[in-house]
């Protein structure tokens, strides 16, 4: 589905408010999140000092390291890396999704990340952009977060085809080598590497079925892959007690006004301190 022309600017705008934020206060940032709106919608960069919310709708693993990539020179005091990664993340591709990959043109067209795009959709599109950006606000925001577009699946949705949808792309390893791409960024550079499975409603993980340890088992393999030379630190909130359903905006979003990014703040927190 072609994405209108509004889309494409919205996309643009959010993102350049994170461009524009990182590019004037990267020398202050010590914690940086990555990742897709599961990240974008949870992680609070007021509730934890000096961090950045760079997490963006549909961002799969490739776009996250090509950010971290890019950005790691603008944050000379990083000391913490955040990425989110969801049950469908080892086979999700924004390049391939009909209805987001645009997302992956505007990530492209704002950070600079260098892209040669195959599809010819995209690459129709990255024509388009140019230049756009120039017409659009940049000056407000600080840290990423609340983010710029909110918007949540119906209940007429459905959990079997959100779950469905899902559990699809984790069948797949495709993004596992983008995966190990951010381990070995984050090893040379020498910075902390936090992966966080975030919560799902109780609905989600019924309908989802399957042990933590299946739904997750590649990112586990990978990440005992490089535990002989690097820690990765999992922060498993998937299925966490405190994360009830009335502070979920659908399946698996928690809501930016609730408590719920509130207790992932408390959480990486103390993960942050008991690291130290």
């Amino acid at each position: 589905m072609q994405p209108t022309e509004e889309q494409i600017k919205h996309a643009l705008a959010a993102l350049i408010i994170k461009r524009t934020a990182l590019k004037r206060h990267g020398a202050e940032i010590e914690t940086l999140a990555l990742g897709n709106s599961h990240g974008e919608y949870a992680f609070d960069s007021d509730k934890i000092d000096a961090s950045f919310n760079l997490c963006s709708p549909s961002q799969d693993i490739k776009y996250s390291a090509l950010l971290l990539d890019k950005v790691l020179p603008l944050c000379p005091n990083l000391r913490n890396i955040v990425l989110f990664y969801s049950v469908f993340s080892p086979g999700w591709s924004l390049d391939r999704s009909p209805s987001q990959k645009y997302w992956g043109v505007a990530l492209d067209e704002v950070f600079e990340l260098g892209v040669s795009f195959e599809d010819e959709e995209q690459q129709s599109l990255s024509g388009l952009v140019k230049g756009l950006t120039l017409d659009l606000k940049q000056d407000f925001g600080k840290c990423g977060y609340p983010p710029a577009l909110q918007s949540f699946f119906p209940a007429e949705y459905g959990v079997e085809r959100r779950v469905g949808e899902h559990l699809k792309y984790n069948l797949s390893e495709e993004q596992i080598p983008y995966l190990h791409h951010i381990f070995a960024l984050a090893r040379h550079a020498g910075k902390n590497l936090y992966v966080v499975t975030p919560p799902a409603r109780s609905d989600y993980r019924k309908e989802a079925g399957g042990s933590f340890g299946f739904l997750f088992r590649s990112l586990q393999d990978a990440v005992k892959r490089v535990a002989p030379f690097f820690k990765v630190t999992m922060v498993n909130m998937y299925g966490f007690p405190l994360f009830s359903d009335e502070l979920f905006g659908d399946y698996d979003h928690l809501h930016p006004d609730g408590l719920g990014p509130s207790l992932v703040a408390k959480i990486l927190k103390t993960t942050f301190t008991q690291n130290k």
